[in-house]
């Protein structure tokens, strides 16, 4: 009994390592650890493992992997007072689950077409990634791997032509081009012809290498360009610091804090457009007007366009009138003190701003509280005009997807505002891992992003995706500061490949996937045929 417990142990062991081992390494790519180069080798142990399992345990081996690195992740947000250990550990295996899905997969796959490997796991991962970022309200883009190169310009640059999805879909190469090399140099048994002789495995590489070099001289292009004459726009983000932990009531706020954005403001004299972050101002706009006239005094006095963050309310909109639910807006004051634009945020985050399919899910109370109240989505991307550029603006959650920033690059903009509010997390984790987001945005589109963060990370990305500057202190600690930083941006640049034709590589994935997947199951049948024919003596 005692040598069957041991021997039992010790097979959890050997099950447990490579995804522990995958799922530790691939988290340290990213922040607050800020190792990138491990995410090309980071999924190598669990790689090895899917060449020996079966559909079942490659997808719980998947999955546990999944599972270990969003905890690692992702653990600022088990802290965050809405959220229990059941919920985060359900997150987890959500979110783990689309792990295990790849993980599966690739092992039907390996063991019917194993010379490919290194050719579809890539678009593999690039459609479940795709997938997992476009479900509706359960979309979480959390953990997208090409996130991880967001310090490494050179090969985040791909992400110009193929979206971030491209990143992931070189990383992933990489790890199976080591793989296929460990197995055709095995002598083991398990390691059959096909896998020592696969023709194939050689592009991988090549295409890894001329992805790095296309990122990279896209850039270089770019930042030649970006020095060469043309207009700039003279721009200024304000960090007011408001509250640690996000919970301030609205007269504390007037006292105490807005005080502060005003003071910012003024010393930010000479700046063509002053930014504020996401929910930066009290009371709701306009329908305070009080506080409405207030702000457009302030533009008028800098004689600068002043851009707000603030809870937006119209008495004379039928719908919200009839609802009573504030949109999270931010608006747009001109040097003459008007209010000249508004934006309604779309994108809502699920179980905070509204309760998705609340008429028809009865969601427990142990996953939201069905007293929280919805707040009223907009309709439209909002175009705004500061002197000689037009920018949009993106607020919060909205940064994490593509789409709308590649749609309003479309609309003729010349830079992306994001709004965020941040003051709910002390976490080092939580506001780097969303300054990646930015990063890539501005690399997609060739656009500069203005990232304006309650307290941090604010900063100015130029089109190549370099942070310029920063709010920071003396220190050079950028979190939990006040501050103001300043600069310039070239408006008026060409928008990229991916711009113009969105994510034409992931359906080239997905295609390549469908067909692969239809070679493997027309594989499968005509073997099965065969060997029943062979048995029947046919």
């Amino acid at each position: 009994m005692t040598a069957n417990n041991g021997f039992g142990l010790k097979r959890m062991v050997k099950w447990a390592v490579p995804p522990i081992t995958s799922a530790v390494l691939l988290a340290a790519a990213f922040p607050p650890f800020d190792w990138p180069l491990l995410a090309w080798i980071a999924l190598v142990p669990l790689f090895l493992k899917l060449y020996r399992c079966r559909i079942l345990t490659g997808f719980g081996a998947g999955l546990f992997t999944g599972l270990i690195f969003y905890v690692i992740l992702m653990w600022w947000t088990a802290s965050l007072g809405e959220i229990s250990l059941v919920n985060f550990l359900l997150m987890g295996i959500v979110l783990g689950s689309f792990f295990g899905l790849f993980a599966g997969l690739g092992c039907w796959l390996l063991r019917i077409l194993p010379q490919w490997a290194p050719l579809y796991l890539p678009p593999l991962w690039v459609s479940i990634e795709y997938f997992r970022s476009h479900i509706g309200f359960l979309s979480q883009p959390f953990g997208i791997l090409g996130y991880s190169q967001f310090t490494i310009l050179p090969v985040a640059g791909l992400a110009s032509y193929t979206g971030v999805y491209g990143v992931s879909s070189i990383l992933i190469a990489s790890n199976a081009l080591i793989v296929s090399v460990v197995w055709r140099c095995s002598p083991s048994p398990l390691c059959n012809n096909s896998l020592r002789q696969g023709r194939w495995q050689p592009l991988a590489p090549v295409l890894i290498a001329a992805s790095i070099l296309l990122g990279g001289f896209t850039l270089q292009a770019i930042d030649g360009e970006a020095s060469s004459p043309a207009k700039k726009l003279s721009v200024a983000i304000v960090q007011g610091n408001a509250v640690a932990n996000g919970d301030i009531d609205d007269a504390h706020y007037l006292k105490d804090v807005l005080p502060i954005y005003e003071k910012l403001t003024r010393e930010a004299r000479g700046a063509s457009l002053v930014v504020w972050p996401s929910s930066s101002v009290p009371g709701v706009i306009p329908y305070d007007r009080s506080m409405t006239d207030r702000l457009g005094l302030l533009a008028k006095e800098g004689n600068t366009f002043l851009l707000i963050g603030a809870a937006g309310f119209d008495k004379f909109d039928p719908k919200q009138r009839l609802t009573k639910r504030v949109a999270n807006s931010a608006f747009l004051f001109s040097p003459s003190g008007l209010l000249r634009g508004r934006y309604d945020k779309i994108r809502l985050l699920p179980f905070d701003e509204y309760l998705p399919a609340r008429d028809l899910i009865p969601w427990p109370d142990w996953v939201v509280s069905k007293e929280m109240k919805d707040h009223q989505p907009g309709k439209d991307l909002t175009v705004f005009q500061a002197g000689p550029a037009n920018f949009g603006v993106q607020i919060c959650f909205e940064n994490m997807f593509p789409d709308q920033v590649r749609q309003l690059a479309l609309k003729g903009v010349d830079f992306v505002v994001g709004q965020t509010n941040e003051a709910y997390t002390e976490s080092p984790a939580a506001h780097y891992q969303h300054l990646m987001y930015f990063v890539f945005r501005a690399i997609e589109n060739h656009m500069p992003i203005l990232r304006s963060s309650t307290n941090g990370v604010s900063a100015i990305i130029d089109a190549t995706g370099r942070i310029v500057g920063s709010v920071q202190d003396a220190s050079g600690r950028e979190i939990g500061v006040t501050g103001m930083i300043t600069g310039n941006i070239k408006i008026g640049q060409e928008r990229s490949f991916y711009t113009r034709h969105g994510n034409a590589f992931v359906h080239a994935c997905v295609i390549t996937v469908t067909v692969l997947i239809l070679i493997g199951i027309i594989t499968q049948v005509g073997r099965a045929l065969l060997n029943q024919l062979k048995n029947s003596g046919g």
